[in-house]
């Protein structure tokens, strides 16, 4: 099994807890053989802060064998770490004694290191003899007793050349499902950085090998820099990069200079890198590393100029990121609020990150959290807890937590890497603060003005009031696209309580945004919040609007000549009557054409601020369409978003399957090409597609994509 998606995001304590150990491994570096000492559990003075939970790993000479381990285990738990684990020799693991200690102690994983399975160089290595098939049935019994089990392969110029038989070897007796990390250790006196050829070369012959895929990554404390590894050898988790852009360091090389990764790039050997064999990749090069990690995004550019507006032209604070201060959204009500898109933000949060956020005991938190549960069967601090208000969620404590690590300077450590502020692609809450005051009425000027004096007197709890707020309206849903299952009237809904404190904003937002998380113009409330706006005027007031499309008319727009929307996007995810049908079950399609071109119609009057996107998900059932898709977005001037299928519901995900993933890097080349004249726009929307498509094949990873 693979380590939890959130363990690498965990601050790394690593915890000795014997010098006792019987080999004699050049790596380990607490090892003072057979008459090391042993430690009571707690000696040491390890102190861990419980409101940053933590990955522990117990570690030594050999805590398989030596030491009070499940004490050892008991203490660390009542440090509250995220994620306990316990790491040793392998060849430890023959004697069942140790596996009956690792099964009484529990930890979250055991990391075994295991340098070759050679049994003369595991003697000269380790100074122990085992036979590697007891050491191999030994693994196989850690993780038969139900322990999560992960092999370490330390990596130097003696191991390094033995790496692909290594690894098939224990792909043959452990499956692909074994997570295999190598780690480099640095051989003191020998010429610097001796490995890298030898591990050059035995990871491309790794990749090369169909039958060794699988899970295989290095650890990131002690690893090489991208440069170092050939591109042939490259897979998910082979180099880590940085989840959020690192701005200034120093340069490591000259080659740093013109290399596109470096603002991704997070190795900081502990030795003078080799400035000799370090080459700076190329923009195609780097782009192809960001979709080998799991935190970037698709569309990122790695070269792409930030478009950082200068905060000083408008007496602004050196902010990177405003929308902790500008914006909220609450459209998925079991989710915490966030200040962006969803998908760009870590949510969780435990209730003591929660307790230290808002400063106030864990136990108010969890009795605040049983009330909820009691009412509304979700936790507090939730919008599905309708005893919360908005101005509450506005300063609740993830969007609290995120506003002061902005006053500090920022990136949050909640934002991931497919937000396009951090990627420097867009600032799209830098213009609620920055339009002119005559475009607004007086009460938006008022509060965007308490609010602009707040933020540069560095609050992060506010009186002012969001100038942006996203909002989830309805709970069902109209048709069935089969990539999405929506609430199913669980949840979402506008209820009369939200749309009291909804209108109560509306003179101070400048923008609303209404998106599902069912299907909008389904709503029980959405269309009364319409006709108020629409009979109130608002006139500083933009709306954006998402919707499937096949309850829009001209009419509706008509009579809502009123609303200024600024924003209107269509999911429509195929190109034709055929294609629809077969994915809604309905035939919706002729409903959706007059309502493209009315929005096309709109967008075409001069005098009107408004933009349509016309959106695609690539999933099975499009396949074949994709041109007609283009054409339709071509023929009505919208703007386009095509994206992969997440998750893989009733198996229509195109990539898990390679024939089904070539035909579909092949139908959005063949798009791409057709309008790269005609029109750029949708040329570049599936040539990335093309690209992804074509990374993935190349690495073999027909694998579900994670949901957001």
């Amino acid at each position: 099994m693979d380590h939890p998606p959130s363990l690498d995001s965990l601050a790394l304590h690593e915890v000795c807890i014997t010098l006792r150990c019987d080999g004699g491994c050049f790596w380990n570096r607490h090892c003072r053989g057979p008459d090391g000492p042993v430690f009571a559990p707690g000696e040491g003075g390890h102190h861990f802060d419980p409101r940053e939970p933590g990955r522990v790993r117990l570690a030594g000479g050999d805590p398989f064998r030596h030491g009070d381990l499940v004490g050892w285990a008991r203490w660390a738990r009542q440090q509250a770490p995220g994620f306990l684990e316990v790491e040793g020799p392998a060849a430890s693991l023959v004697d069942p004694g140790v596996v009956a200690r690792l099964v009484e102690a529990a930890p979250d994983a055991v990391q075994a290191v295991l340098p070759t399975l050679d049994a003369a160089a595991l003697l000269a290595l380790t100074g122990r003899s085992v036979d590697p098939a007891a050491l191999l049935d030994s693994l196989r019994a850690v993780r038969d007793a139900g322990l999560r089990l992960v092999v370490v392969v330390p990596v130097d110029a003696s191991t390094a050349p033995r790496l692909y038989a290594t690894v098939a070897a224990l792909r043959a007796h452990l499956g692909a499902s074994l997570p295999i990390v190598l780690r480099r250790v640095r051989a003191e006196g020998a010429a610097p950085w001796p490995e890298v050829d030898a591990l050059a070369a035995s990871l491309t012959a790794v990749v090369d090998d169909p039958s060794l895929s699988g899970s295989l990554s290095v650890d990131a404390s002690a690893n090489w820099g991208a440069c170092l590894i050939p591109r042939a050898a490259w897979r998910e988790g082979m180099v880590p990069l940085s989840r959020t852009p690192l701005r200034g360091g120093d340069l490591l090389a000259p080659a740093c200079e013109t290399c596109s990764l470096r603002p991704r790039c997070t190795w900081r050997p502990d030795e003078a890198p080799p400035p000799e064999r370090m080459r700076p990749l190329s923009h195609d090069e780097a782009l192809s590393l960001h979709r080998l990690s799991p935190h970037l995004s698709l569309e990122h550019q790695p070269s792409t100029q930030r478009t950082r507006r200068d905060r000083r032209a408008f007496d602004l604070p050196e902010l990177l990121c405003f929308a902790p201060f500008t914006s909220l959204v609450m459209c998925d009500t079991p989710n915490a609020p966030v200040p962006c898109a969803e998908s760009w933000v870590r949510t969780e949060m435990t209730p003591a990150e929660q307790a230290a956020t808002l400063g106030v005991p864990v136990a108010e938190i969890e009795a605040r959290n049983a009330t909820s549960y009691a009412r509304w069967g979700y936790p507090s601090f939730v919008p599905a807890n309708e005893d919360w208000t908005i101005q509450e969620m506005w300063n609740g404590p993830l969007v609290l937590h995120m506003r002061r690590q902005m006053l500090g300077g920022g990136p949050s450590d909640r934002c991931r890497g497919n937000c396009r502020p951090m990627l420097g692609v867009e600032e799209p809450f830098f213009d609620a603060l920055t339009r002119p005051d005559g475009e607004l009425t007086p009460e938006i000027v008022a509060n965007r003005r308490r609010l602009i004096e707040e933020i540069r007197d560095g609050r992060s709890v506010l009186t002012a009031h969001p100038l942006e707020l996203v909002l989830g309206v309805a709970s069902h849903c109209n048709i069935t696209c089969g990539f999405c299952t929506g609430p199913m009237g669980a949840y979402g809904e506008l209820t009369e309580r939200r749309f009291d404190e909804v209108v109560e904003l509306l003179p101070t937002l400048m923008t609303l945004s209404v998106i599902g998380p069912g299907e909008p113009l389904m709503s029980q409330r959405f269309p009364k919040l319409l006709a108020h706006i629409n009979d109130r005027g608002y006139s500083a007031l933009q709306v954006s609007l998402t919707t499937n499309g096949t309850l829009m008319t001209r009419s509706w727009l008509e009579r809502h000549a009123n609303v200024r929307f600024n924003h209107i996007r269509i999911s429509l995810n195929a190109g034709s009557a055929a294609t629809h049908e077969r994915m809604t079950g309905k035939r919706f399609f002729d409903r959706l054409l007059p309502a493209i071109d009315a929005l096309a119609e709109r967008k075409a009057r001069s005098d009107s601020r408004f933009e349509f996107t016309l959106s695609c998900v690539l999933s099975n059932n499009v396949l074949g369409d994709l041109r007609n898709f283009a054409e339709i977005v071509d023929r009505a001037n919208a703007n386009i978003v095509v994206e992969p299928m997440y998750g893989n519901m009733l198996g229509l995900s195109p990539y898990v399957r390679a024939e089904k993933l070539r035909a579909l890097r092949d139908e959005c080349a063949a798009v791409s090409e057709a309008f790269e004249v005609r029109n750029p726009k949708v040329s570049r929307a599936f040539r990335a597609m093309e690209q992804f498509a074509s990374e993935r094949l190349r690495t073999r990873r027909l694998a579900v994509l994670p949901q957001h």
